[in-house]
């Protein structure tokens, strides 16, 4: 269909729409229509309206039929009740009008040009912006729907180079507005000024905004003005005397993602009361008594209680993940294997459910997004008292996962335990049938029905049955631990056309946490990163991922004991030819090789893709993609050193790999894109500069056009892999006719 949008209108019929281009498709009659010149197009009541580049809304039932149109529409919205809403321009007036699905209705008409509505998010009232005079002022007035009535105040305008954000405070007929200026980055100088208090760094050379906010209460036309700071924001509560308030300077020194400062502002007081500090997340329930912030550098949970105006903490010895509220004024959370229940108002925590060596995590419930700046968010998430929620749980030591419902304590299967990997699945309660889509790696995606009442499951629908080549895969999820006694697993997977009386080459890939994996369809595919297990397993080789997992030592020296300990996990395997082994790695993995790179004597060849080579360098980084400090990155990020470098200078020595260099003793390729801003390319060109001093066999592939992974079908995602599979050739199977190769392996006989 080549569709990206696609509905059921009814039980054989089918909207689908892309680019400019919609079909209408009866599946009984398999009789098309086609719609060309589209601006908009949505599904919504069992029926489908078509905005076209005439300006003329169309709305057709299930049937294909046309059932209204109306030229001169100017733009449409759909409520969430699936009524459409619609900004129409004809005979001098502009008009605001609403579809319920049978008739069309005049909510408001007006001489005056509406320049654009907005519907709010509760669907009773429609923001209107008005040119009302000659004077290049927009009128900001609002429409509730219910009564059709007005409502605007001259206080409240806009000017040429302003827009406007309006929320409800609750159902309270009050507003805050956000009347907002855009101001664009000063250009770049000759001179630039970098200053050690900024405390806006994060927002250098991005696009400023002023705020002004106003509060209107429309019941009585109250308009009052919140002072405030430069880079303050303010957020709407249920209470409208009530509001979330932050600013944009940073309170802390770029330690970590954005993490933020949130006071309780009181209208009426006119006072700001700090609540959470250095938050990083914020959850509501419905009710909205309770507030809960996550404190990111405590690594806790604090509750605000806004009837008591109190704060507490949520002690607890692991931490709490996804906070959900409940029905019964509590809190329910995910603890590694477990479910916890916080009561809010007693403070007791409990454990509801249990179950060991397991991960426990609520499927596909995100909750509604309330706010969001960056990383930092607010979110609503609320179950309502007859809604089961969704669990999926893996279980460790099986290698296998399903999906329960979890019901006032009571678990119930939806999906029994099984190795394969479900991708999706839709399960309703009034309905027998669960229709699922799973897969592995040696089963492509399929598509089927499983009768709740008598368990029968029936496959409607198989991809890829031309990859014959899949069932014959094989591999093994083998268990170990490290030096430290850290439970590790690694997947090893066998080539196609697998010998046992052979012996293979082994490529070893790294990057953290690999055999949650296992189970994924193997597509073949050039690889982003240059690596794909499908490729290598059709080219003759065995494929091994180990886990890693950082500890105290340090990322690159427990990267190495990681990667050694699952080496001699496989030790026994009489198909691996441990005289042929490489390793590779991308981005975090890439800097896992280069250290291993310069420790280990068991790999006959490295290729290493955008790693970091001189972390201590880096930590002195601004990144210019994440728009943070680097030495977050390292402190209490993905690198978890858990200190400064000043506090242990020594740890950061030993885990830096260019400062062991002279070790390295096998050929490495190096690759990189120079348009990366994650892991700036000269990263790659100091680890080759490195080697370069200290006349190692080393190969550099610098590409100009590429970022940190590579534009999917391009000349050089394809040039990419073909050239690491020459290189796993030269160095593991002893192919020997490779020019670009042989200029630097052989550069010691001319």
């Amino acid at each position: 269909m080549k569709k990206s949008n696609i509905s059921f209108l009814n039980n054989h019929t089918v909207f689908a729409s892309g680019p400019r281009r919609a079909e209408f498709i009866d599946l009984k009659t398999k009789k098309r229509k086609i719609y060309s010149r589209v601006q908009r197009c949505n599904v919504t009541l069992k029926q489908y309206v078509i905005l076209g580049t005439d300006k003329t809304l169309k709305i057709y039932n299930s049937q294909g039929k046309e059932l209204y149109n109306e030229a001169g529409t100017l733009n449409y919205t759909i409520s969430e009740q699936g009524q459409v809403f619609s900004l129409v321009e004809s005979g001098g007036s502009h008009k605001i009008l609403k579809w319920n699905g049978s008739a069309m209705k005049v909510l408001y008409s007006t001489v005056n040009k509406i320049v654009a509505m907005d519907l709010l998010e509760a669907d009773r009232f429609i923001v209107l912006k008005e040119k009302a005079d000659t004077n290049g002022k927009i009128r900001i007035a609002i429409l509730r729907i219910s009564d059709c009535k007005l409502f605007y105040n001259s206080q409240i305008s806009l000017g040429e180079d302003q827009s406007v954000k309006v929320t409800e405070a609750g159902r309270s007929e009050t507003f805050l507005i956000d009347i907002v200026a855009r101001r664009a980055p000063e250009k770049v100088q000759q001179l630039e000024i970098w200053y050690g208090g900024d405390k806006y760094l994060r927002n250098k050379d991005q696009e400023w905004t002023e705020h002004q906010y106003i509060v209107w209460n429309v019941k009585n036309n109250q308009v009052r003005s919140i002072p405030h700071k430069a880079m303050q924001v303010f957020i709407t509560t249920d209470n409208p005397r009530y509001f979330w308030t932050y600013n944009l300077r940073e309170d802390n020194d770029y330690r970590g993602f954005r993490s933020l400062n949130i006071y309780r502002y009181d209208l009426l007081e006119n006072k700001s009361e700090l609540v959470f500090e250095n938050a990083s997340e914020m959850v509501i329930g419905k009710e909205a008594r309770y507030t809960i912030g996550f404190l990111m550098y405590k690594n806790q949970w604090m509750v605000y209680d806004h009837l008591l105006e109190q704060t507490k903490i949520i002690n607890y010895n692991t931490t709490l993940s996804y906070p959900i509220f409940m029905p019964d004024s509590s809190l329910l959370f995910t603890g590694e294997d477990q479910l916890i229940n916080y009561h809010l108002e007693t403070g007791v925590l409990k454990t509801v459910f249990k179950q060991e060596n397991s991960k426990v995590s609520f499927h596909e419930y995100s909750g509604k997004m309330i706010h969001q700046m960056e990383s930092f968010k607010i979110t609503q998430r609320t179950i309502e008292v007859s809604q089961p929620l969704m669990l999926h749980i893996t279980r460790e030591d099986h290698n296998d996962s399903g999906y329960y419902s979890y019901y006032k304590g009571t678990i119930k299967e939806i999906l029994p335990y099984s190795s394969n990997r479900i991708k999706m699945f839709l399960n309703k309660d009034q309905q027998d049938l669960i229709y699922a889509i799973e897969e592995n790696y040696n089963l492509s995606p399929q598509m089927y029905s499983k009768s709740k009442s008598s368990g029968q499951k029936k496959v409607l629908y198989t991809t890829n049955l031309h990859d014959k080549e899949a069932i014959e895969l094989n591999q093994d999820v083998i268990s170990y631990t490290n030096s430290e006694g850290k439970y590790l697993k690694g997947v090893l997977y066998y080539p196609i056309t697998f010998d046992k009386t052979k012996k293979y080459p082994l490529v070893v890939q790294v990057y953290s946490i690999q055999h949650d994996e296992f189970n994924k369809y193997l597509y073949p595919a050039w690889g982003a990163s240059g690596f794909n297990i499908r490729l290598l397993l059709e080219n003759g080789y065995m494929v091994f991922q180990p886990d890693i997992v950082s500890d105290s030592r340090g990322p690159g020296i427990s990267a190495l004991d990681c990667v050694h300990s699952g080496l001699d996990a496989i030790q026994g395997n009489v198909n691996i030819d441990f005289r042929r082994i490489g390793l590779t790695g991308h981005s975090f993995g890439g800097y896992e090789t280069n250290f291993i790179a310069t420790h280990s004597a068991r790999f006959t060849t490295y290729v290493s893709g955008a790693g970091l080579s001189d972390i201590m360098n880096t930590y002195f980084s601004f990144n210019e993609l994440f728009k943070i400090a680097d030495y977050s990155r390292f402190e209490t990020g993905q690198f978890s050193m858990g200190v400064p470098f000043s506090e242990d200078k020594d740890l950061y020595y030993r885990n830096n790999p260019i400062n062991f260099m002279e070790k390295v003793n096998s050929p490495v390729l190096l690759w990189a894109g120079k348009k990366d801003t994650n892991i700036p390319p000269t990263q790659t060109l100091s680890f080759y500069m490195g080697l370069l001093r200290n006349r190692k066999k080393v190969v550099a592939l610098m590409y100009a056009d590429q970022e940190h992974t590579f534009k999917k079908d391009s000349e050089d995602i394809k040039d990419l892999n073909s050239k690491i599979m020459e290189w796993w050739d030269y160095h593991l199977k002893g192919r020997k006719d490779i020019g670009w190769i042989d200029k630097e392996m052989k550069r010691d006989a001319e």
